[in-house]
């Protein structure tokens, strides 16, 4: 998605239904679902910042780092039965209820607006390097 890079805003202002991306500060405060289709995972939660609620998919590149290595990896420790596998979903499950801090959202009218990244424990020094990457990739 070729989105525009709107900046930092609360949930209640973004546009939903239009291609863009934005910074929120939010914590996840409840998963809605995860599941495992076709050896691809999808993880759905809801988030605030305090001025709403908001149902979001999280990226690929999110769960990766929150299971500490890429999913497919992950996908083959439950397909051969890996033991850990049970433990690495705790550990993930976790992680997903501690997930707070700058998120990078992307709007689209056609689908779930999506985490892209999440900064937890963000420093205050660290925003123009966010600034500059969120324009870079929109």
């Amino acid at each position: 998605i070729n989105a525009e890079y709107m900046g930092f805003a609360y949930l209640s202002d973004c546009d939903l239904k239009s291609t863009a991306r934005y910074i929120v500060k939010a914590t996840v405060v409840s998963v809605v679902k995860f599941a495992i289709r076709n050896s691809k995972f999808s993880l759905r939660v809801e988030i605030d910042d305090s001025s709403m609620v908001l149902e979001v998919l999280v990226d690929e590149a999110v769960l990766s780092h929150l299971f500490g290595m890429p999913t497919h990896l992950v996908n083959a420790m439950r397909v051969r039965g890996d033991p850990n596998f049970q433990s690495l979903l705790a550990c993930a499950s976790n992680a997903v209820a501690a997930l707070d801090g700058l998120m990078v959202l992307e709007c689209s009218p056609l689908s779930t607006p999506i985490i892209l990244e999440v900064y937890p424990n963000f420093a205050p020094a660290q925003l123009g390097s966010l600034f500059h990457r969120v324009v870079a990739a929109a």
